[in-house]
């Protein structure tokens, strides 16, 4: 069981990708009018005007569960564990809609929720990531579900950029391709990703510096060094432009 938490403005946007699939099913929902994509979004929307200010009201969540598992999730059960995941990250007394998705080999559903709730207050945010980890371990140890293999395992061709990103560095820090393909990873960091998410995989190149093999390292920060002096060449040619 993994989560991954998006924030976002577009409810309409939102509740039409996770609800309008060929095999799109709600099996939870709290305090939304339950119709056509449009509805639910019209549904969302009114409880956002408790609080105007809230730039990115639309929380979305996707919980993905291994293929093993996928005999015990019947629709009760996944939504127990998005109910249970919900009330760990402290995302409680707001609209939800839970949609299960059955398109893929991993069962998965998708949490969306309104950050305003219903007395107009807004959903704190902070270290959700981190809180995100430390909740779906928990589900995990509880209902005894399978652990994901590590990363080496990942099937990277369906993933966001910037996910696909972090795995690609992390076998190239490992020894699972060469160098080169390092340097070519961080370089399309620096040209492609967003600099939100640029900013965070640059730490976490620097994380793994700290765990990879002492032979491993100078070739990392080798790598980070061809980014830096890219980055200074680029700087130098605007200023004699």
């Amino acid at each position: 069981m993994i989560g991954k938490i998006r924030k976002g403005r577009s409810f309409g946007g939102c509740i039409r990708y996770v609800t309008q699939k060929d095999d799109a099913e709600i099996i939870a929902s709290e305090g939304v009018l339950l119709g056509t994509a449009e509805e639910m979004a019209r549904s969302f929307r009114w409880q956002c005007l408790l609080n105007p200010d809230v730039a990115k009201p639309v929380g979305h969540i996707a919980l993905s569960f291994k293929p093993e598992d996928a005999p015990r999730l019947t629709d009760a059960f996944m939504a127990r564990l998005a109910g249970e995941y919900l009330e760990l990250m402290g995302i409680r007394n707001t609209q939800f809609i839970v949609v299960r998705h059955h398109g893929t080999d991993n069962p998965h559903c998708h949490i969306v929720f309104n950050r305003v709730d219903f007395d107009g207050k807004v959903i704190s945010d902070s270290n959700d990531f981190r809180r995100n980890e430390k909740v779906t371990k928990m589900l995990k140890d509880k209902y005894s579900l399978t652990y994901s293999e590590g990363k080496q395992s990942v099937k990277t061709e369906k993933l966001h950029a910037s996910e696909k990103v972090k795995y690609e560095i992390y076998r190239a820090v490992k020894g699972k391709y060469s160098i080169n393909s390092l340097v070519y990873w961080v370089t399309y960091v620096h040209n492609v990703v967003y600099s939100f998410y640029r900013s965070m995989i640059y730490c976490y190149i620097l994380s793994l510096i700290h765990i990879s093999e002492p032979t491993r390292q100078a070739e990392i920060s080798y790598a980070v060094f061809c980014l830096k002096k890219k980055k200074k060449t680029k700087r130098q040619n605007t200023y004699e432009g």
